[in-house]
């Protein structure tokens, strides 16, 4: 009795088709993710495209084999019962079940790449019940997705149509007469193991030393390109399987302090004016998605006529940076002194549990009270769990909020309102006091009240539009505020948690994706006024204000206090970049190797690499960004971030 081997490769033949037919999923979403941010690879001409389609096969199919690995068991098992009809809808469903979901995770993640300028990674996993909420308002803004996807899907059906085998009478003659069993046993049995084998070296990536990861990438294509090429099921998978962080052994001890300590001392000579016996009241405000180029100061036009007249009495920093691109990394920067140095953010990260001292911890140790405002919805981003966690006595978000039912947007509550309430409930605080509040209607998807609408005149520009509403809930919460006892003793610091959409090219450079307003503005010191064009970030706010309030003992920040008398720097990452910014240069580093120095300029254009013509700022620069990284990496991985 001969045995077909046409037959016995049947399953095989079967599961290498519809694996392509996977490829082809994973191939529109990056040509869909390419042509979303096209802007943001302006060097990625159509060869450099098919290059990077090309080099993403390895990584799309370590990713289609990990997840489809139920698909793929169900296709290689030696049994005869894979012929059944029942079997095959299992195994359809289980198909679109998986990487129908995979799919709509890659064209979400093409617009969540515009502003985060990085893949999503397993965080993305933990917002997922905020997804579903604010999912018909992106049905809405998104609406040409809809039947894109179904075409697509369509042709997805067409082709999974064809996989299936459709033999002539005569080669259903010869597989009718089957050999026997245990031979046709064994030829199966070894064509599951081989195809066993064959999937584990496709989840690994090859036979190289070490799995694949993201940084090979960097192997086939120019370090820009590399988001081109991973894909974002990989990307989760990776976060998953590698949430620690290595060590950094760029300096010995001895060494590494003489480039940079995260030890601060008091400061007891100081210029700051603030009297040790009257504490004046701290109040943050964090505007949500503000980017500098939206205000008056940097921007063409502006969106924040109230900010800017708020600025003309007030002490502006013109050289901002953001130390992170969303605001679970905004938040935490500016809150508690911890940057986003990774790809996965603190607060989703194995060392969210970490020992850290925010600056209400900090100050309550100084006989402050504090509450942390956000009319969002509770829970969101785990803000709440940070902010008692950060040393915040109280938490108001949405379900404090006492107001309307129609104060409510796809985010919570809109900004006019809450800020009101905001006032409010400060004026319950006893003096001295720490309030932050953070602000919300600036976010996708750009809502505004009804009432809004109707009475003041729109941008046409959504984001600008959001933006002047908030800017408007902000001039009344000042208008309130201003006629409250505690108004006059407050030093306010407004910032925002990160930039919004870039409106110009310029604005899509990786370091100005990171520009965002500063100011410190109290109604009745004069010290807080003028203009300081040094270089400036978040977790500089921390220390700031611990040199504000005469904050008497050793502690460990990242940051720097900004009246301090010495050299000051910005550090920053951007989609796989380090960057460290001082008063002239900005150095720009990409997988531990110095890739470009650019010379500052006001109008922050950086366009000339002038690396080969400084090097001993470059070596300055670089020691000072590695010593930077490895003091705040092992301060993770040691838990050593409270002195």
């Amino acid at each position: 009795m001969k045995i077909s081997l046409k037959n016995e490769l049947h399953y095989p033949a079967v599961l290498a088709k519809r694996i392509l037919v996977i490829l082809w999923l994973y191939t529109v979403a990056r040509f869909y993710f390419y042509f979303s941010n096209r802007h943001l690879f302006p060097a990625t001409d159509f060869w450099g495209l098919v290059q990077c389609c090309f080099y993403g096969l390895r990584f799309d199919i370590s990713a289609i084999v990990y997840t489809n690995i139920l698909f793929i068991l169900l296709h290689i098992l030696p049994f005869e019962f894979r012929n059944r009809k029942g079997y095959q809808v299992i195994c359809k469903v289980l198909f679109y079940l998986v990487n129908g979901s995979l799919f709509i995770i890659m064209i979400g993640d093409a617009e969540y790449y515009s502003f985060s300028m990085r893949h999503g990674t397993a965080e993305l996993l933990d917002f997922m019940g905020d997804f579903i909420r604010l999912l018909p308002a992106y049905l809405v803004d998104f609406w040409y997705l809809t039947p894109i996807a179904l075409v697509i899907l369509l042709v997805t059906e067409f082709f999974y149509r064809r996989t299936k085998r459709t033999p002539k009478k005569k080669d259903l003659r010869d597989f009718s007469v089957r050999p026997k069993p245990t031979r046709n046993f064994l030829i199966q049995f070894l064509l599951f193991l081989f195809m066993g084998g064959l999937s584990f070296l496709a989840i690994r990536g090859g036979l190289q030393k070490y799995p694949l990861a993201p940084i090979h990438a960097g192997k086939y294509v120019p370090p820009s390109w590399t988001p081109l090429v991973i894909n974002t099921p990989f990307s989760i998978l990776h976060s998953i399987f590698h949430p620690g962080l290595k060590p950094l052994n760029y300096f010995g001890e001895t060494e590494l302090e003489k480039h940079f300590t995260y030890l601060k001392q008091p400061l007891n000579d100081t210029i700051l004016p603030a009297d040790i016996d009257e504490k004046d009241n701290i109040f943050l405000i964090i505007m949500e998605s503000y980017s500098a180029e939206y205000t008056g100061q940097y921007g063409t036009t502006s969106a924040t006529p109230f900010l800017d007249s708020l600025t003309k009495h007030s002490l502006r920093f013109t050289q901002m940076n953001a130390n992170g691109m969303r605001s679970i990394d905004g938040i935490p920067a500016i809150l508690a002194g911890i940057p986003a140095q990774t790809e996965e953010s603190f607060l989703s990260s194995v060392y969210q549990s970490n020992n850290y001292k925010g600056l209400a911890a900090y100050l309550k140790e100084m006989g402050y009270s504090s509450a942390y405002f956000h009319g969002g919805h509770n829970g969101t981003f785990n803000l709440d769990n940070f902010a008692y966690a950060s040393g915040f006595e109280k938490y108001f978000g949405k379900n404090e909020y006492k107001g309307k039912t129609e104060d409510n947007s796809h985010w919570g509550i809109y900004d006019e309102p809450f800020f009101l309430f905001t006032n409010s409930e400060v004026n319950k605080m006893k003096p001295p006091f720490l309030a932050a509040l953070f602000s919300l209607s600036s976010h996708h998807p750009y809502e505004v009240p009804a009432y809004y609408a109707k009475t003041y005149p729109q941008h046409p520009d959504l984001v600008l539009n959001s933006v002047q509403y908030a800017d408007h809930s902000l001039r009344q919460f000042f208008k309130q505020a201003e006629k409250e006892k505690w108004f006059k003793n407050t030093l306010f610091i407004i910032t925002a948690d990160h930039c919004g959409p870039a409106l110009n090219v310029n604005s899509n450079q990786n370091i100005n994706r990171l520009h965002v307003p500063l100011i410190f503005y109290h109604p009745t010191d004069s010290f807080f006024r003028g203009e300081v064009n040094g270089p400036v970030q978040h977790i500089d706010i921390v220390p700031t204000i611990l040199d504000y309030v005469h904050y008497p003992k050793p502690y460990y920040s990242f940051g720097n206090g900004i009246f301090r008398d010495e050299e000051h720097f910005t550090y920053a990452y951007v989609s796989g970049y380090n960057y460290i910014m001082d008063n002239q240069y900005v150095l720009e580093m990409f997988d531990g190797k110095i890739t470009a120095l650019y010379r500052m300029n006001p109008k922050r254009e950086f366009n000339t690499n002038i690396m080969d013509e400084q090097p001993e700022v470059v070596d300055k620069l670089s020691k000072r960004l590695k010593a930077f990284l490895q003091t705040y990496t092992n301060a993770l991985i040691e838990n050593k971030m409270i002195y």
